[in-house]
């Protein structure tokens, strides 16, 4: 066997391997709605709820390393940041 397809088996083996590392994809109970105005709420859940709350909609390449790794990653430090109208406190 030359080295080539031994490269070849090894990173298909490491591909295989990392689907094993668990990767938390969770949607923790909501805390309340944001008070803002109907068409700004729209806008919200369209473009920011996926990231910036609990109810996202984990797409499939979000099962799937390392990709996954990298969904979880944005998607976890934004829950921290929550969504408000620009203005609030």
């Amino acid at each position: 066997m030359t080295r080539t397809p031994k490269i070849g088996i090894a990173v298909l083996v490491a591909l295989v391997a990392i689907q094993l590392v668990p990767v938390s994809r969770t949607n923790p109970p909501e805390t309340g709605p944001i008070e803002t105005p109907a068409d700004v709420r729209v806008v919200l859940e369209r473009s920011c709820y996926d990231c910036h709350s609990n109810q996202t909609a984990w797409p499939w390449y979000s099962r799937v390393a390392p990709a996954s790794w990298l969904v979880a990653r944005d998607v976890n430090p934004a829950r921290d940041r929550p969504l408000r109208p620009t203005g609030s406190p």
